[in-house]
């Protein structure tokens, strides 16, 4: 069980980070240069995208406790 629970984690993690760095590189192109307007345009996706992977976390962890 152990050895899931961290392959979910390593993953849930990994997508955390490409759509941080995606969303960034993405919101940055049309800021020209302007990394705080980039960082105000994106911060509700980037704290949705954490809530669902914490989200997802606890409720695999939970599913694999009841079998």
């Amino acid at each position: 069980m152990e050895k899931k629970l961290n392959l979910m984690r390593f993953w849930l993690f990994g997508i955390f980070v490409l759509v941080f760095a995606g969303l960034t590189a993405f919101l940055y192109y049309p800021a020209i240069g302007n990394i705080w307007l980039a960082i105000k345009s994106g911060w509700l996706i980037w704290g949705g995208t954490a809530v669902m992977c914490i989200l997802l976390y606890y409720v695999y962890k939970g599913y694999l406790n009841r079998k």
